[in-house]
């Protein structure tokens, strides 16, 4: 779902679907908070929410998704 102008929020509760295993949303007009959930997802192994307006209140829930080269979420 990349570069779709799609707005809004990610949902509180993606990170427990239980089947996702990527999530790219890059390239859209998204705002708010990373829902911490998708931090602690077991299924997801890569998400891309680059170029767009979100921020994340517990940064050491991230660690595991920043770049050790760039300290980019990855």
């Amino acid at each position: 779902m990349q570069s779709n102008r799609i707005t809004g929020t990610i949902p509180i509760g993606f990170g427990k679907l239980p089947s996702l295993q990527r999530l790219e949303l890059a390239g859209n007009d998204l705002s708010g908070e990373i829902p911490g959930d998708l931090a602690s997802s077991t299924s997801l192994s890569f998400i891309d929410v680059s170029h767009n307006h979100l921020h994340s209140k517990t940064a050491q829930h991230w660690q595991r998704w920043t770049c050790p080269t760039t300290g980019l979420l990855a």
